[in-house]
């Protein structure tokens, strides 16, 4: 093994790991924030909710951690080759061959638990009925797959790695569509019989940024993750771990916005369900 390409390597796993922890910070301040929101509702889908969330923060830590593993990983690998240690240098590629697995199993996983609370806010912006979403509920469940399989077979699957993000883009868009395009529909609907004072269609249009802005974030981590691929080993691990926190801090963000929906959620159902 060449020592000056693999002191590279442990350069750039140090910037990505100081990349994910600033950007960890912030995502652990929204997730506080989420908390807050969440605890201020009473019902089972909120304690539902605070499960998620708390899972969703399990899995952006498990992340974090095995980033700065993998950093420590190439530093005793790279001392191995320095020391010429044999027995050393295997046990490290071995180590990293399992973290590489944790890493996309870990990011499989988040984005899995992402697009399900894409799925129940739809579900509940489209008065909990099933036939909306069952087109993009089937795009998921072949995301995940898909997606389980380029983690268990990494060699040779980049094709497949980049249907899944393709996929994944694919099915954020469903549900924003449908989710976006219900409220702009009820919008218009309160709009007509309500007074121009009313706030109603105000929180309508709330409620639709809110929308639009969690799936172009969505759009822009999986836009990330593909134009990393093909760049440079550097560019490749810094856009990942930058793409792997926006995911994080979008769901905090995520769940923030759905607690202003279930909040109002009571004041907005002011027009009949047939003119929506």
């Amino acid at each position: 093994m060449n020592y000056s390409i693999n002191w590279l390597v442990v350069e750039i796993l140090l910037t990505q790991a100081a990349i994910s922890l600033v950007l960890y910070g912030l995502y652990v301040a929204l997730f506080l924030l989420s908390l807050y929101a969440l605890s201020r509702r009473r019902s089972t889908c909120t304690k539902l909710l605070i499960i998620a969330s708390y899972a969703m923060a399990a899995m952006g830590t498990t992340q974090i951690a095995v980033t700065v593993a993998t950093v420590v990983q190439n530093l005793n690998l790279l001392q191995g080759i320095v020391e010429g240690n044999q027995g050393k240098i295997t046990s490290m590629i071995r180590v990293g061959r399992g973290l590489n697995i944790a890493a996309g199993v870990t990011f499989v996983v988040n984005n899995f638990i992402t697009d399900c609370i894409f799925m129940y806010r739809c579900y509940v912006i489209w008065s909990c009925q099933m036939k909306p979403i069952i087109l993009p509920a089937l795009l998921l469940v072949l995301t995940f797959g898909i997606g389980c399989y380029t983690t268990a077979i990494p060699e040779g699957t980049i094709v497949y790695e980049h249907a899944a993000y393709i996929l994944a883009a694919t099915t954020n868009l469903c549900f924003t569509a449908l989710t976006a395009g219900r409220i702009f529909w009820a919008r218009r609907a309160a709009s007509a019989i309500l007074c121009p004072d009313s706030p109603t269609p105000r929180r309508y249009m709330i409620a639709l940024g809110i929308t639009l802005e969690s799936g172009a974030v969505y759009l822009l981590v999986m836009m990330t993750l593909v134009i990393g691929d093909f760049l440079n080993l550097e560019m490749l691990l810094i856009t990942r771990a930058i793409a792997q926190q926006l995911m994080g801090e979008h769901r905090s963000d995520l769940h923030v916005g759905i607690c202003w929906v279930q909040k109002y959620g009571g004041r907005l159902r002011v027009v009949p369900r047939s003119k929506i």
